[in-house]
């Protein structure tokens, strides 16, 4: 199975993506996307289109699809823009009244700039499952004093079903294990799912990883709240923020590639809006 990286808002900063700079291009078009999944062979790609945009790629048999990337790295004075050709697989509307669209699409070509990127990154995940599974790395728990100077805020959230956020408070967290303080019901925790998604927040960029309730009890310091300790699944943001906490461990360097030659002048550089309409998503070229 071909390794590939979902990717949240935590990761898209981390990786170098500079979200604004992220396009499809056509022959006499580019919209503005968001990666939403990323391989060395293939990609799917967000985009919020109108009908008569969607038909530039539904349509366009016989133009040129490409993916134009850039990413902020380490010892480049400016991003470095990455055009990778596409062969469209599927293309599908999500939400007709949003007119939200996955775009899904194998590469035809891959920088090579792309696939040190992309390989470094599944090494370290490698890496970071090996922590997330040994037990003398389990058994670490950091404490918030620890915690608050790498960046993850004390207030993450449970995301249930329902669709509403719960806030809490950390405690203490280890690789697969947290502790928080919640202000709620008995009966709330008592009917929790088996498992749920804790959203927390490094920086302003959220990460989201699944849990479960291990247990919970009364706090003896404010009433009606309680202390619940959850089990955490593995997660490479996470790991990643708490990696360098572990004495000896340091900080995962990335791997140097090869410096590409500077972008010439002419290579796309227009400013897309952070969040496009409808009527900005799309300028032609001709």
């Amino acid at each position: 199975m071909e390794d590939t990286i979902t990717l949240n808002p935590f990761l898209i900063h981390n990786l170098g993506i500079i979200r604004n700079r992220c396009l499809i291009k056509t022959d006499d078009y580019k919209l503005s996307c968001v990666p939403y999944a990323l391989s060395l062979k293939s990609c799917k790609v967000l985009l919020i289109l109108s009908p008569r945009e969607q038909k530039i790629i539904t349509e366009g048999n016989d133009s040129v699809l490409m993916l134009h990337l850039e990413f902020n790295l380490p010892d480049y004075k400016k991003p470095v823009p990455l055009f990778i050709r596409l062969q469209l697989r599927d293309f599908r509307q999500l939400n007709s009244s949003r007119n939200q669209c996955l775009l899904t699409a194998d590469f035809q070509n891959t920088p090579d700039i792309y696939n040190r990127i992309l390989i470094d990154y599944f090494q370290r995940k490698t890496l970071y499952f090996q922590m997330y599974d040994a037990s003398e790395f389990k058994s670490r728990i950091f404490s918030l004093k620890e915690i608050l100077p790498i960046g993850l805020e004390k207030i993450a959230h449970i995301r249930r079903d329902e669709g509403d956020k719960l806030p809490v408070r950390l405690i203490d967290i280890s690789l697969n294990r947290a502790t928080f303080f919640i202000d709620t019901e008995e009966t709330l925790l008592k009917n929790l799912t088996d498992s749920f998604l804790l959203e927390f927040y490094s920086r302003e960029f959220p990460f989201s990883l699944s849990a479960t309730l291990a247990d919970y009890t009364a706090s003896t310091e404010v009433d009606g709240f309680y202390i619940i300790r959850l089990n955490l699944s593995f997660s490479v943001c996470l790991t990643h923020l708490l990696h360098p906490l572990f004495p000896g461990e340091g900080t995962v360097e990335s791997c140097d590639p090869e410096k590409p030659s500077e972008p010439e002048e002419n290579q796309i550089r227009e400013d897309i809006p952070e969040n496009p309409t409808n009527e900005a998503i799309i300028e032609s070229e001709s």
